[in-house]
Parts: C-alpha cells; sequence; structure tokens
C-alpha cells in the first residue's frame, strides 16, 4: 500500500494513535493503516511523545481563550476538526482571491503606465 509522503498530521491524531497502542488497541501495523501512515511513523510516534505532548501543551498556550478541556469527547473533537477544515478552506479561497486581486492591480498599473516600484508598499 502507498502512503502519503510528508503529510502533515495534527499533533491530536499522533497522541490518539499513541494512546490506541498503548492501551492495545492494535499493532504498529493496524495502527499505521487506520491512520494511513507508515507503521515506522507510528513507531517514530512513541518515540517522541514527549515531544508532541509539549507541542499539544505550547498550542494549548497560544490559544488561551479556548478552554481546556481534557474531557472532550469524539464528537466534539469531529466538529472541532471539521470547523478547522472548514476555516482552512475559507483561508485558502480567500488567499486564492487576493492573488487574483493582485494581479488585477499590477495590470492596471502597467496599463495605466505606472511603474511598481515607484509605489511604497505595505508590510
Amino acid at each position: 500500500m502507498k502512503k502519503d509522503t510528508k503529510k502533515w498530521i495534527p499533533a491530536s491524531e499522533k497522541l490518539s494513535a499513541i494512546n490506541d497502542y498503548l492501551t492495545g488497541k492494535g499493532t504498529f501495523h493496524e495502527l499505521a493503516k487506520i491512520y494511513n501512515v507508515s507503521h515506522v511513523t507510528v513507531m517514530n510516534w512513541l518515540n517522541a511523545k514527549d515531544d508532541i505532548i509539549r507541542e499539544c501543551k505550547a498550542c494549548a498556550i497560544m490559544f488561551p481563550q479556548e478552554p481546556l478541556n481534557d474531557s472532550l469527547g469524539e464528537d466534539d473533537m469531529i466538529r472541532n476538526r471539521s470547523s478547522l477544515l472548514e476555516e482552512k478552506r475559507r483561508l485558502l479561497r480567500e488567499e486564492k482571491r487576493l492573488k487574483y486581486r493582485i494581479a488585477y492591480l499590477e495590470s492596471l498599473l502597467k496599463i495605466n503606465g505606472i511603474n511598481e516600484k515607484d509605489i511604497a508598499k505595505k508590510k
């Protein structure tokens, strides 16, 4: 089975895989199929679990307005993940729209004979 290379996996999914392994819910190979990664990746997650936990804690510190709740149900996690994915899609659409807008404005500058390097850009 061919795996996707260099795919970003959220730390929460990594912790779920580690928890599943430690509670005996599957072997490395079974969990690899569930999470669609290599079994070596699952082993690496297990070896780096302290770093992954620190990463989760750092994210929680970065977003203190979100209440920390260790007893989130599976439905809450799915809903939270789906809302994050929808936000990501919205931002990608906005990025694409802004790129088109910049190209449009640059073409207007060329049509009007204005050198874009003469205009100060905002940071």
